[in-house]
């Protein structure tokens, strides 16, 4: 995450943080079982937003291989939503 935060210049507000073992997200309940696909258990694709520690968005892909509600896009509508952007 360090790597592709670095790539695209992110700066300021926005924190990139990986789940390597997935054991948070299995607190959270965002995590799926790829073990037979010999993967083991996984984090699942997921954005959430958050102003001071509190949740204020989350969005759960329904598909693990697909990016329906979970990219950029979706990202920046959530902090719009919120009114951060203004």
């Amino acid at each position: 995450m360090s790597g592709w935060s670095r790539i695209n210049h992110a700066k300021g507000d926005v924190l990139f943080l990986t789940d390597t073992y997935a054991e948070w997200s299995k607190k959270l309940g965002l995590s799926v079982d790829l073990t037979s696909h010999g993967l083991g258990e996984r984090t699942s694709r997921y954005l959430l937003v958050l102003e001071d520690n509190k949740v204020k968005h989350v969005a759960v892909e329904p598909n693990p291989g697909a990016v329906s509600n979970t990219g950029a896009e979706h990202a920046l509508a959530a902090v719009d939503a919120l009114g951060w952007g203004k």
